[in-house]
């Protein structure tokens, strides 16, 4: 999100910048999170995560609240596994019924 600000994306997110630091930080983010932040830049989630894979960015193992949130939610996993087969936002949707 190069040229953005934590001030210009927290009323956007409805967060406070703190949120925002929070969130590009990897903490408390989730997927209607970083559905938005594809949305602000313009993107779908797919294109950040490609965007993010090619730079190098992505992390190389879960952290223990991401390994958590997937024991937790056998929705999540699938939307995860998903994203990892390469499936679009799209097709997600389509896959697990789910209204935009």
């Amino acid at each position: 999100m190069k040229g953005l600000r934590y001030r210009d994306i927290a009323p956007r997110l409805k967060v406070s910048e703190a949120t925002v630091k929070r969130y590009f930080n990897g903490r408390g983010i989730d997927l209607a999170v970083l559905q938005k932040l594809a949305e602000i830049v313009d993107h779908d989630l797919l294109s950040l995560v490609v965007s993010a894979h090619q730079k190098g960015e992505t992390a190389r193992e879960l952290s223990e609240v991401q390994r958590s949130a997937l024991k937790r939610s056998r929705i999540l996993r699938s939307v995860l596994f998903s994203l990892v087969a390469a499936m679009t936002p799209a097709q997600i949707i389509d896959e697990f019924d789910v209204s935009k």
